[in-house]
């Protein structure tokens, strides 16, 4: 058993990332790599708590149209969401549809990851009613088909938690969680962190053209070639 301890104890100090392996950040971090993969092959909803915000008080009901009145987004959270956006795109991972709650620190997450989102009011609970009749409008919109890329919702905790109780506890400012519509419901891929959409794209690689599309590209060539008109010089 000493031995035994000894030897994990070398292990350990000698490959750091077995430690991490083996540690609890191991799943999540294969979580997150699963989801992330999932968004590249599109057909996916990210579902993003807000960015980073300031310390501030708010009191509900609360007024939209009063900027001044919310918590807001602090610098390092716009720093947040554009990153994040980087990120995205650097992975080609393409988002069709933007939405977001009416809430200043949703729109402004939204728009410095991707750009304008469409305004829908279910994703903020404004009255404490999380089980209210917006939450059934969460549900069927969780279950749409993404036709083509990918959509990201920008909301906030309690009102995410009310249709996806997989992130309780588990989604800090700037998090999403990635979901897969299916009609009558919804499939959780997994959370991805803010920093893990930075952390795959420093290690992905958009693959090259397949055999297929050069072959198919060479011969596009060759007829636009074949067709091109006959310049005749003549002697000079």
């Amino acid at each position: 058993m000493r031995t035994s301890a000894l030897l994990c104890a070398i292990l350990t100090t000698l490959s750091p990332g077995l430690a991490d392996a083996q540690s609890d950040d191991g799943p999540r971090t294969r979580e997150a790599e699963e989801a992330v993969a999932a968004a590249r092959a599109g057909g996916t909803i990210l579902l993003c708590r807000h960015a980073l915000t300031s310390r501030f008080s708010e009191r509900e009901p609360i007024d939209y149209s009063d900027v001044a009145s919310q918590r807001r987004l602090s610098p390092a959270g716009e720093e947040q969401s554009r990153q994040i956006g980087r990120a995205l795109r650097d992975q080609g991972i393409l988002i069709q549809e933007v939405v977001s709650s009416p809430m200043d620190r949703a729109i402004r997450t939204a728009a410095l990851m991707v750009g304008a989102p469409r305004i829908d009011s279910i994703w903020h609970t404004n009255d404490g009613n999380y089980d209210g009749p917006a939450r059934e409008h969460r549900r069927r919109a969780l279950s749409v088909s993404v036709p083509a890329g990918n959509r990201l919702i920008v909301s906030h905790i309690s009102t995410m938690k009310s249709v996806v109780p997989e992130v309780d506890g588990r989604v800090s400012e700037g998090d999403c969680v990635v979901l897969r519509p299916e009609g009558e419901g919804h499939d959780v891929i997994g959370i991805v962190p803010a920093q893990a959409w930075s952390r795959e794209a420093s290690g992905y690689h958009r693959p090259g053209p397949s055999m297929a599309e050069i072959i198919a590209s060479l011969a596009s060539a060759g007829q636009r070639w074949r067709g091109a008109p006959v310049v005749e010089v003549a002697p000079g």
